[in-house]
């Protein structure tokens, strides 16, 4: 069986910027019968990682979500050490679910 990871349930999209690769945004396991799936966004060069691109690369995701993919909500799961990204999903409006407050992703 070959297996891809851009399937149907799962996209993945390289962040070029001043034509360097500079990240990954994804979204994987929709379940389009749900309208969900599980967001992620990876930028790998500090001088990015402290800037506005991730909110910008992020927007740009969850509209694509949205609107192109008809997508009824998303979620993310991130380590409960790191501060950092809980942060940066709580910006958007995120919320940590009532049962996940001691789960170590």
């Amino acid at each position: 069986m070959v297996r891809t990871i851009n399937n149907n349930e799962n996209f993945y999209f390289i962040i070029m910027y001043d034509e360097l690769k500079i990240g990954l945004v994804n979204i994987k396991d929709i379940d389009w019968d749900r309208k969900c799936g599980e967001v992620g966004i990876y930028i790998y060069e500090d001088t990015y990682l402290n800037s506005l691109l991730p909110y910008v690369v992020a927007l740009k995701g969850l509209e694509l979500d949205f609107k192109e993919y008809n997508l009824q909500y998303v979620y993310a799961h991130i380590l409960k050490t790191n501060k950092r990204a809980i942060r940066f999903n709580k910006s958007f409006g995120f919320e940590l679910e009532s049962d996940q407050e001691d789960v170590e992703n």
